[in-house]
């Protein structure tokens, strides 16, 4: 252990610089392209003599990396998964700095994913490196899985793995950011569900010349009433110990609808997306939501509207004592000199995919914060992604065990 600790210091500029690369390297989702990203990866695996590692694709450039650090044993298999995809960098002037340089600025690598989540991308692979470089014997398994897609619902990545190569482990790891506030401030137990939905207003299409002759209905200013009723009358009631301030509605991710100037709206489409916390059930709330429009038709005899699901997952939970959890809190507070909270991950990610095929698997333990991704200047504090290499190396070694 403490060997494996020591190469881990001697490597950090190595570790900081293979951060960096993944960060000035495009994995942007849409369009989608992982390619580039994956190849930095199974070069710097092979590089440390991991060579058991096997590329898999559903799509052209949407590639999975499995790598395998084999026992003695072949059990018990930890699961360590990271995402190879990051979200647009949007606005460009409203970045500091070029989104893709991986710049250094007191002590923090800045760049798109830096926190989300290419920072434990690179602690995950150094760390199996280091363990390589340590010659350390484990007795079971480490199975690393960098997948794609995970930023649009992971069809290509971590969902098609498990219905068509369905992989194979006794529990897992999400390197996903679990800090707020605060470096490593959670380690998430939990995460998120999903409902996302479009609710499609129809109106009547015509000449705006026209529309103060009467049986005008505009769809967007229909669909805009009822935005503002829903926000103010659906209310979700439900709450646990993990998610005391309850689930989310977020409505009007985006708006669509009109055509130009002179043409009142026949079409108005608003996505929406409620995050479920455990114990809720996609299908019941969807059932609420239909239950809502129904009580604002009846209230407006104009109103024309449909809901169309477009993704549905149901949350997911760990217990608090799964020798994983045990593991990876003994590891942290070795490293940081402090035990993380056991929470609720307040976001919907890949580990939902492992959990409901039996692999408990903490949804959210990983360098950088939250609240920094899917925003301009994401950031991930190099002193984070050292942390988490020393991790998730003594992680591997505690559950998987050495002889």
């Amino acid at each position: 252990m403490e060997r494996i600790l020591g190469i881990i210091d001697e490597k950090r500029t190595e570790i900081i610089d293979f951060a960096r690369s993944l960060v000035r390297t495009r994995s942007e989702n849409p369009p989608g392209n992982e390619s580039a990203v994956a190849e930095l990866i199974v070069k710097k695996l092979t590089e440390y003599g991991i060579e058991d590692v096997k590329i898999k694709k559903r799509g052209k450039d949407r590639p999975n990396v499995m790598a395998f650090v084999r026992g003695k044993k072949r059990r018990p298999i930890l699961l360590y998964n990271g995402h190879m995809d990051t979200k647009p960098p949007g606005n460009l002037r409203e970045w500091n700095f070029d989104p893709y340089s991986g710049k250094i600025v007191n002590e923090a690598i800045y760049g798109l994913g830096a926190s989300d989540m290419k920072g434990g991308l690179a602690a995950m692979v150094m760390s199996a490196a280091s363990m390589m470089e340590a010659n350390a014997r484990l007795k079971g398994t480490l199975l690393l899985t960098f997948v794609a897609d995970e930023e649009k619902g992971s069809i290509n990545g971590a969902k098609w793995l498990m219905e068509k190569v369905q992989i194979d482990a006794d529990a897992g790891l999400v390197a996903e950011p679990s800090g707020l506030s605060e470096s490593f401030e959670y380690l998430h137990i939990a995460a998120m569900g999903l409902l996302a939905f479009d609710m499609i207003v129809h109106g009547t299409q015509m000449h705006s010349g026209l529309s103060n002759l009467g049986g005008c209905v505009n769809a967007c200013l229909k669909l805009s009433d009822v935005l503002s009723t829903m926000s103010k009358e659906f209310k979700l009631r439900h709450r646990n110990r993990l998610y005391p301030k309850g689930p989310i509605l977020n409505l009007a991710d985006f708006i669509n609808g009109g055509v130009q100037y002179g043409i009142i709206p026949g079409t108005c489409v608003a996505g929406n997306d409620i995050r479920l916390i455990t114990g809720m059930n996609p299908k019941e709330i969807e059932y609420e939501v239909d239950a809502f429009l129904n009580k604002l038709r009846k209230r407006d005899p104009e109103l024309e509207i449909e809901m169309q699901v477009k993704a549905s997952y149901e949350p997911v939970e760990i217990s608090s004592e799964e020798p994983i959890v045990n593991s990876t809190m003994k590891a942290a507070e070795k490293v940081l000199k402090f035990k993380p909270k056991a929470a609720g991950f307040p976001a919907t990610d890949d580990a939902s995919f492992f959990i409901r095929e039996g692999i408990p698997t903490i949804p959210a333990f990983g360098p950088g914060l939250l609240t920094c991704a899917h925003k301009p200047n994401e950031t991930v504090k190099i002193k984070d992604v050292i942390d988490a290499t020393k991790i998730y190396s003594l992680t591997a070694l505690d559950y998987l065990g050495t002889v």
